[in-house]
């Protein structure tokens, strides 16, 4: 197996991107799509930062984006438009450490992982399903948490609304498999 080492970086420049990931360590595409998110999450106002976080957002966003790229490819072909566009910013984005190339990335990387999520139901048992049944008041509590951050997605955001949809299709749930479990029946009710 070849090296993974960096070159050098040259005086006065940010360490480049690590290096790329061999196919037996890609991470299954959901896992990836997830890492996205919390990529946008943790660079959502990165482009008014300053020139530090503006290189480290760049280069973070440059693997989330490779890492769902290379996972779309583990899982399925053919290449979609959507991902031949982005294969298109990661080279033409590369080696840019700016605001410019931060927010074409982020909207390359958003594009594929909504694509991805659209074709996926809402909610599957056989993936989706969770054991784990929390006390009434928790789930109460986690419910009413979902709910506050309600005000803060824009309707004009598609992801953020795909995102907070299923927030609380996940945390209903949790709250009817907490008020089942309380009537005495773990199954879950009718479903």
């Amino acid at each position: 197996m070849p090296e993974t080492t960096q070159p050098p970086s040259p005086r006065g420049h940010l360490p480049l991107p690590a290096a790329p990931y061999y196919l037996d360590l890609l991470q299954p595409l959901a896992a990836s799509s997830a890492a996205a998110r919390a990529n946008f999450n943790r660079y959502a106002d990165a482009a008014q930062g300053d020139a530090d976080t503006i290189s480290e957002g760049v280069r973070d966003t440059l693997r989330a984006l490779m890492q769902v790229c290379d996972s779309m490819r583990l899982e399925r072909l053919p290449v979609t438009p959507l991902e031949t566009a982005a294969r298109r910013q990661l080279d033409r984005h590369a080696a840019s450490h700016s605001a410019e190339a931060l927010s074409a990335l982020t909207g390359a990387l958003r594009s594929l992982v909504v694509s991805e999520e659209e074709g996926r139901p809402l909610f599957d048992p056989r993936s989706d399903a969770s054991e784990q049944v929390q006390p009434v008041s928790v789930a109460l509590d986690l419910a009413r948490q979902v709910l506050s951050r309600s005000p803060e997605v824009r309707r004009g955001d598609h992801a953020g609304v795909v995102v907070h949809a299923t927030l609380l299709d996940h945390q209903l749930r949790m709250l009817v498999a907490a008020v089942e479990a309380q009537r005495g029946n773990p199954a879950g009710g009718e479903g």
